[in-house]
């Protein structure tokens, strides 16, 4: 009865009014359209920051194209492709998002790292035409955002490695790790460093990551910068050392346990000690991190071997298999056992 009473109170308002109400009427729908659609997109990148990846895709699927957060879905969903190395995905959604805002540095970033990788599975032809499009993506975006510290490494890198055919160009990498030590000293220095062993400058390229460290004597990725120019340079002990320091700063960190066992690993005077620093870094690891496992697996079947033990040799072989069946290493290890 009341539905009835309200359906014949509508029918006697005059036209004009009826509009205005159907109007208003419209406008709350639109209003409770948009708010759905915002509450989807929070809880879609909620999903998203905490690693839930096929949930977040299917929820920012539902994000409508004339959304406010149409563009930012697209680029979640294009990081989303990327993590699981799906690149001609991740360039089609990285690509939408720049479309819906062009004015968002982030975007051409992701983009460029897309192409970045893509070059890394493709053959020369099709990395000389990738490699512009890496170039033009990052230089557009730091013209946006001049302290996107990503978009300044990028470079960095890009220039100090590519040829000169493709857009490497010494200068400018050199300026480009001048720039990365006033947005975030003495980043600069490392990034230098890397520019300096690219142009045949070693010792350069030495003092250069020890200025790094002197600098900032806590923050461990220096150590590591200089650790790995050592071991790029076949100086192991030096290497070593470093790799003692991070330990003496971080007992905890994993990394450094883990190279500390795979240096060790190959030298016949310290395979205990190798051994106790790969089961160190078992114990620590990141379980999702099946990479590096099965790696620290390996290289204790390496040592067991070594030490004569090929039943332990074995099981640490296979381990290594189960983490990851297309470690070939492993596979020829066992296969010689």
């Amino acid at each position: 009865m009341r539905n009835k009473k309200n359906i014949k109170l509508f029918n006697d308002i005059s036209g004009k009014t009826k509009k205005v109400i159907l109007f208003f009427m419209s406008i709350n729908l639109c209003a409770i359209l948009i708010n759905a659609q915002s509450i989807i997109f929070l809880n879609a990148k909620k999903n998203f920051n905490e690693g839930n990846y096929e949930d977040s895709k299917n929820l920012f699927n539902t994000i409508g194209k004339n959304t406010s957060e149409y563009g930012e879905s697209r680029y979640y969903l294009g990081r989303i492709f990327f993590s699981t190395r799906n690149f001609d995905e991740s360039i089609e959604y990285f690509q939408e998002a720049i479309a819906a805002n062009n004015k968002n540095a982030d975007y051409y970033f992701w983009l460029g790292n897309s192409y970045g990788e893509k070059a890394m599975l493709s053959n020369m032809v099709e990395q000389a035409f990738l490699a512009k499009k890496i170039l033009k993506n990052w230089e557009t975006g730091v013209k946006l955002d001049s302290t996107h510290q990503g978009l300044r490494w990028g470079l960095m890198n890009f220039y100090s490695q590519a040829p000169s055919i493709m857009g490497g160009n010494m200068e400018k990498a050199y300026k480009a790790a001048d720039e990365l030590n006033k947005l975030r000293y003495p980043d600069g220095f490392e990034a230098k460093g890397y520019v300096y062993e690219r142009d045949k400058k070693k010792e350069m390229a030495e003092k250069s990551f020890k200025e790094a460290i002197n600098a900032s004597p806590k923050e461990l990725k220096f150590y590591y910068a200089l650790a790995y120019f050592y071991l790029r340079q076949n100086k192991i002990n030096e290497s070593i050392e470093l790799f003692v320091k991070i330990i003496d700063i971080n007992p905890q960190e994993a990394n450094a346990h883990f190279e500390m066992g795979r240096l060790y690993s190959s030298n016949n005077k310290m395979l205990d000690q190798g051994k106790e620093h790969l089961t160190r870094y078992l114990q620590m690891a990141d379980p999702n991190n099946k990479n590096g496992i099965s790696k620290a697996y390996y290289y204790l079947g390496n040592i067991y071997k070594s030490q004569g033990d090929k039943t332990n040799a074995k099981k640490h072989y296979e381990k290594a298999l189960s983490l990851d069946p297309t470690f070939i290493e492993a596979k020829h290890a066992l296969e010689k056992l």
